[in-house]
């Protein structure tokens, strides 16, 4: 894979994207820098079809960053 394969918004094997471990892992300013690319998709929703906000909520945010 060359550095041209390399997208913050694409998915990995478990159709999780960088925006999507952000969230679930409470990096709300690596979140709020992913959500200014156009690169990044902030619906796409992983395996289990959880979403970024879907995943914000269970972690009892209101919001994404």
């Amino acid at each position: 894979m060359g550095r041209e394969d390399i997208s913050p918004g694409r998915p990995d094997n478990d159709d999780q994207t960088l925006l999507l471990w952000a969230v679930q892992n409470g990096h709300d300013r690596v979140a709020e820098l992913l959500l200014e690319r156009e690169d990044v998709t902030p619906d796409w929703g992983d395996n289990s079809s959880k979403t970024p906000l879907l995943l914000a909520a269970e972690s009892g945010r209101d919001r994404l960053p």
